[in-house]
């Protein structure tokens, strides 16, 4: 199993991405924890704002708050939601998350069945987690897992495969450019970093999409 972290400062715009996903059904929610109660099984971008407000108001001094990791099993592996549950769960414990707000997402958009977890960084007492050597816990993490769910071991070339959010170019063929131009601008501002108005255009003209500013 290979596990891909990213952080950023943008709940909405990561929330966003996962519930596009839901629209399209290429995903579902398959848990969440510490999160007000919903209806089963669905989906509430605003429940689940209000469920991490505690403790992003807490601590306004963290610049990348948000923790958002994917879990990618092996194609090999046929596991049921529930045992997706237990993973996802079991690693969001292994990686000091237990206690936080988080939920989980089932991608299906590609063969790869995997998991994207969205949680926050910061602790209800307002302390930022401990993200000290994040990756290697992580990593280390998955092997245990694997062992324990008798999980087909990941390979080097797994490791190094990018299981990032995708970010296609905008075209036209596809129709509705508005949301297409929505989604990927959100989705660009919540996983990278740019300092300047010129170097967010740059980003953008990678996928067909340019930004002038106006004063």
């Amino acid at each position: 199993m290979v596990a891909k972290i990213s952080s950023n400062n943008s709940l909405f715009g990561t929330l966003l991405y996962n519930q596009k996903k839901i629209e399209k059904d290429e995903a579902k929610l398959l848990s969440s924890k510490n999160v007000y109660e919903r209806t089963e099984g669905s989906f509430s971008m605003q429940t689940t704002l209000k469920s991490f407000e505690p403790y992003l108001v807490a601590n306004k001094r963290t610049e990348k708050p948000i923790f958002h990791v994917s879990l990618n099993p092996s194609p090999k592996d046929n596991l049921t939601d529930e045992q997706y549950r237990e993973i996802a769960d079991r690693y969001m414990k292994d990686m000091g998350y237990e206690n936080q707000p988080y939920v989980v997402f089932k991608h299906t958009d590609i063969a790869r069945m995997h998991l994207h977890i969205v949680s926050t960084r910061v602790g209800e007492n307002g302390k930022k987690l401990d993200s000290n050597f994040e990756n290697m816990r992580s990593m280390k993490i998955c092997r245990q897992i694997e062992q324990d769910f008798k999980l087909s071991p990941a390979n080097k070339q797994e490791e190094k495969e990018d299981y990032s959010i995708p970010l296609k170019p905008i075209n036209y063929k596809d129709g509705d450019i508005k949301s297409q131009i929505g989604n990927f601008t959100k989705a660009m501002m919540a996983n990278y970093n740019f300092q300047s108005v010129g170097e967010y255009r740059t980003l953008l003209e990678q996928c067909n999409v340019t930004v002038e500013e106006l004063k």
